[in-house]
């Protein structure tokens, strides 16, 4: 514990992190959209502002080392005063099927909101449509959350949980969908749900297209020239970083260089590369 009220103890200063995580927002407010500005409210409500402020200092300090969100939990690792660092834990009920089947019936019903969902959007009306059905998708009290720290404080949260909460509102600013997925339901299983699943069964046997057999080219294999007419023209990408954009930037991306700009620039070469080994250059080790 890095301070004990009325105890007389004096404050300690948390032991410095190299390659910390460090909250992008160094002030005013940690989250910048809709879904992590509500994480926050929610738990600042229900944390209390004192101890949830000694957290944002130490999400801005870098003091979290690491931070995974699985299905059902969220676990970091997080520097204290302490020379080992503090194992948090932060478990959130996983939704049943039943549930998620009841949210994706009443998105039918919002055909608009379930396009922008599909589109790879995470709209706002979502958690008004699942609390029309009796669905919580944020943790609404205390006891919805079942948090550990391996640190002596006793306070719920430490300022080390309040620090991983941020952390989390950030990441949830770059991709709310995390919160399906610590709720237990990937985006690509919920859109199936929908009935809007890539896979839909074999094709039935009146529609199987039977194979038919290769035509023999002697004179081709045996090198004889020809000009092909089916072949499909390669051309560059009118829009090099779009694929790049539709990913969405990774939720704890820490480098001082720009994600976007320096994925582009990535992309940028290797799309060069392709098409120039389509035109018949060489390879980087000199082969085609």
């Amino acid at each position: 514990m890095s301070r004990y009220w009325n105890s007389g103890f004096s404050a300690t200063r948390p032991r410095e992190v190299k390659d910390g995580i460090r909250a992008g927002s160094q002030k005013g407010a940690m989250a910048s959209k809709w879904w992590g500005r509500r994480w926050i409210a929610v738990l600042e409500a229900i944390g209390g502002s004192t101890r949830m402020a000694r957290g944002r200092s130490y999400a801005r300090k870098g003091q979290v080392s690491s931070l995974e969100i699985l299905p059902g939990e969220i676990r970091a690792r997080v520097q204290g005063s302490a020379r080992t660092p503090y194992m948090v834990s932060i478990k959130l009920r996983t939704l049943q099927k039943t549930e998620w089947k009841k949210v994706a019936h009443a998105l039918m019903e919002a055909p608009l909101v379930a396009a922008r969902l599909i589109a790879g959007e995470m709209p706002e009306e979502m958690e008004a449509i699942a609390q029309r059905v009796s669905v919580p998708f944020f943790p609404e009290k205390n006891k919805d959350l079942e948090t550990n720290c391996s640190c002596p404080d006793w306070s719920d949260p430490c300022k080390h949980i309040a620090a991983v909460y941020y952390l989390v509102a950030e990441a949830l600013d770059q991709n709310p969908f995390l919160l399906f997925q610590l709720r237990g339901m990937e985006r690509e299983a919920f859109v199936g749900l929908l009935g809007l699943s890539p896979e839909r069964g074999e094709a039935p046997e009146s529609e199987k297209a039977e194979a038919q057999p290769l035509k023999s080219e002697a004179p081709i294999f045996w090198g004889e020239d020809r000009q092909y007419t089916g072949l499909v023209p390669v051309a560059d990408a009118s829009m090099p970083e779009a694929f790049i954009r539709r990913l969405g930037r990774p939720p704890f991306w820490r480098s001082s260089r720009a994600f976007f700009p320096l994925m582009q620039s990535v992309y940028g070469k290797a799309a060069a590369a392709g098409l120039d080994l389509c035109a018949g250059g060489m390879g980087e080790d000199g082969e085609r």
